[in-house]
This record gives C-alpha cells, structure tokens and sequence, in this order.
C-alpha cells in the first residue's frame, strides 16, 4: 500500500531551501541598491557635463605675446555655443570691462613687463547652456643687442662698431619674463634662435640667450635675426628680431692712428696699429 502521509525533508534539503531564499531576499535590496546607484550617478555626471560645456570657450591674443604698453585684441570662439546670438561678458582681473551680444572681441592696452592680466569671457545662449573661457598671461619682453667685438673704430668713437663682411657678431637675449612678482632668470628660460629664417639648434636652449655667429655677404647686405622665448614648459612668452646690415670696410692712411674696440659686454680695450706715411 503507498504510503500517503508527507515525507520529511532531510537536513540537507531543508538548508538548501533556505539559502535559496536567504540569497533571494539578499538579491532584492541589493537590486534595489543598484537601482538607487544608478539614480545617484545619473544625476551626480549632469553637473559635470554642465561644467564641460561651461569651459568650451578659447580666448586668442593678437600678438600672442603681448609686450608691455601695446594693444593687445583678445577673440573668444567657441564650438559648443553660437556667440554671434549670445550675450558676452568681459572681465579683467574680476572687473567688468564690457556685456553686449556677440562682443566677441575686446581690445586692451598692456602696462609694464611682469603685469598680469586674467582675462574671461562668459556667454549665455537662449537655450540656458552658459559657456566661459579665461586667458591668463603676464605682460613680457625681450630685448635684442648685438655687437661686433672684432671690428676696430678709432678712439673716442661716439657709436658701437658696426658689422662688416666676414665679421663675428654677438647677439645677446635680454629677457624680461615674469611669473606672479618674481622675475625668471635668463638661465631658466629657453631661447629659440634663427637667423633670415633658418634655426641655429645648436646656440639654441635652456639659458642660451647670446649668438655669436660669423656672417657672410658684403657691404649693404641685411640679415634678420630673431629669438622666441619660452618658459620651462614651452609656452612661448616673448619674441623679437632685429636687422644687421653691413657696412663697407674703411681703411685709414697717414701717421700712426690709434683705434678703439667698444664691445658692449666687455672693457673696452686699446689696439694701436701703423699705416704707411704719406
């Protein structure tokens, strides 16, 4: 005859059963959790697609290295929002400059070497998404002075010696490049040297700011020398150039003359040299 009456579960059994059901209630609020993450992280990443679209503005500087009392036309553009139906605000230092739509161009006047400028454009469009860009720079410059040690002028001469055909010329970098209120040396800077165009690398680098160089061509001809400055991290902050020409040689006949050598960077010492007599 079956026997009719319930069966036991065995111990074995009943513990699988319940941790079938420990996992099932564990799984539920862990769901649930996941659900609330998920909630969380939705809105946590919104700010900070907020805060992309907020930094979508470029501020460009014509020249790009101003030096000090120019003009200097900063341009804001931007990718992520129309600026020519938007409202721009300019400010200067936290001070407001000037609000108008598409104000995309502001022109200002620079102080003196080391000043700085923190420059920010904002733009709102109709549409709520608000854009800001901000350019911060510190006015410089750098001076260029050049001489010709080799060349020999007669004493008490008022001016330099003046290049001439297959003369050594000396070109020295005097930078002045600022960062907050100190001064950066010439030795923690990088000169970047060319000459009608061409790159001299080897006088080229960190704290190479003179040139000598040994120039071909004769009386009237021209060459341009220029020198780009850069902090450690090759942000250009300065350039300039300048013109030698060369002049004709001159030879002085009669009694003995004597004749001074004026380099700028050293004592200027005596040479005295004998012409034919007349």
């Amino acid at each position: 005859m079956m026997n009719t009456r319930p069966q036991k579960i065995s111990n074995g059994a009943n513990g699988r059963c319940r941790n079938l059901f420990s996992r099932f209630l564990v799984f539920m609020p862990i769901k649930a959790l996941a659900c609330g993450l998920a909630a969380v992280t939705f809105w946590t990443i919104s700010p900070a697609v907020a805060t992309a679209q907020a930094e979508a503005v470029s501020i460009i500087l014509r020249p790009p290295t101003p030096e000090p009392f120019t003009e200097v036309t900063a341009e804001a553009r931007s990718f992520a929002i129309d600026l020519n139906q938007t409202e721009i605000v300019w400010t200067l230092n936290g001070e407001f400059l000037l609000r108008g739509v598409a104000e995309k161009t502001i022109t200002l006047r620079t102080g003196k070497a080391g000043t700085p400028f923190a420059l920010m454009a904002t733009a709102q469009g109709a549409d709520g998404v608000r854009a800001t860009g901000e350019k911060t720079f510190f006015v410089s410059s750098v001076d260029l002075l050049w001489e010709a040690p080799g060349v020999i002028v007669p004493a008490l001469f008022p001016g330099k010696a003046l290049a001439a055909a297959g003369s050594i010329v000396r070109v020295a970098a005097l930078p002045e490049i600022f960062s907050g209120n100190q001064k950066i040396p010439a030795r923690n800077l990088l000169f970047f040297w060319s000459i009608d165009g061409e790159r001299f690398g080897a006088y080229s680098g960190k704290g190479k700011n003179i040139l000598p160089v040994k120039m071909s061509g004769g009386a009237g001809a021209t060459h341009r020398v220029q020198v780009s400055v850069s902090l450690p991290d090759n942000t250009p902050v300065a350039e300039r150039s300048t013109t030698i020409r060369f002049q004709a040689k001159r030879f002085f006949a009669g009694r003995t003359l004597t004749f001074a050598q004026r380099p700028i960077f050293s004592p200027p010492p005596q040479k005295t040299l004998s012409s034919p007599g007349r």
